[in-house]
């Protein structure tokens, strides 16, 4: 209900097969959300930020490659002062890394019905035995 919070996922995932991805979804319509995953591309584990707003083609608005990772990490999402900020650790929350900060109009529409922030996990079309494992889910929202 809140427009400030926090929400936090610890996760172990070990994509496998291209395209496999798991992570957060900030859904709003079919239309427009965010997905904050970690995906199997060319070989290697990259985390991406995905943008579909409304009426557009998604856009990935950014990408790292996690040479270090070791098959666990902790996503978090931070929303103040209508930003979105999205963080990941790899060494069970001690540390935090900023992957990017967005605008949080990117998930406003006409006819807003309010988002929603949920666990993500797909082989985006393949057949796939892999899994996602989401070991713990935090939020915590915030009065402005």
């Amino acid at each position: 209900k809140e427009s400030d919070f926090d929400y936090e996922v610890s996760m172990d995932f070990d994509p496998r097969q291209e395209l496999e991805e798991a992570g957060i979804s900030h859904f709003q319509k079919d239309d427009n959300y965010i997905n904050y995953t970690l995906i199997r591309e060319n070989g290697a584990t990259v985390l991406q930020l995905a943008v579909k707003e409304r009426e557009q083609e998604p856009q990935i608005v950014a990408k790292t490659t996690l040479n270090d990772y070791r098959g666990s990490i902790q996503l978090k999402l931070v929303s103040r002062h209508n930003q979105y900020q999205y963080l990941y650790s790899l060494d069970g929350g001690l540390t935090f890394i900023e992957l990017i900060r967005t605008e949080a109009r990117a998930l406003l529409s006409n006819g807003y019905t309010g988002a929603y922030l949920g666990l993500y996990a797909s082989s985006n079309g393949n057949a796939s035995d892999g899994f996602a494992d989401f070991d713990r889910v935090h939020y915590k929202g915030f009065q402005r």
